[in-house]
This record gives structure tokens, sequence and C-alpha cells, in this order.
């Protein structure tokens, strides 16, 4: 297993929690129901990149080809994390509004 990628999955999953809790107890009376639909969609789709990290983390260091892919993959979840459901997350302007008080 590879730890950084376990490192980064488990930060990745710690912040999915955090912003679903905190969507669904701190949000539930600032957004209307449209945009907690987008809010919970960005936050399912940043579980689902933590699991297929946590599943790429076992392919790691098996053969030397193997470790290449393993480390391009990893970069694209990477960036595939911050782009969509980040973006999911941060379109919501209320929040971002409700966070700056």
């Amino acid at each position: 297993m590879d730890r950084r990628i376990l490192v980064t999955a488990s930060l990745f999953g710690a912040i999915a929690v955090m912003l679903g809790a905190f969507g669904a107890h701190g949000l539930k009376n600032v957004l209307d129901a449209g945009s907690i639909e987008i809010w919970t969609k960005g936050v399912e789709y940043q579980f689902y990149h933590t699991f297929a990290l946590l599943f790429l983390a076992q392919f790691k260091g098996r053969e030397a080809a193997q470790g290449k892919f393993v480390n391009l993959a990893y970069v694209f979840l990477h960036l595939a994390y911050c782009f969509f459901p980040g973006r999911c997350i941060c379109s919501q302007h209320e929040v971002l509004q409700t966070l700056a008080l």
C-alpha cells in the first residue's frame, strides 16, 4: 500500500464527513432545497473519490509499470476531487456568505 495515497484518502474522507455534517446540520436553515441537493451531490462525489483512492492504494508497489499508472491515476483523482465536488460546494454563494460572517 502507498502511504501517500492512504493519507490523502483519509484527509479527503475527513473533509467529506465534516462538509456533510455541516450541510446537514448547519445549512438546513440557510439554503433552499435545490441548493442542499447540490451540496449533497458534491459531498457524495467526495466520498466516491475517497473510496477510489483507497482502492487505488491497494495496487501501489506490485510492479514498476503498474506504479506509474497508479501515480497517474492518483494525480487525476486528486484533480477531479478538487474540481468537481469543490465546484458543487463552492457554487453555493449563500454558504460562502455565511462562512464570511
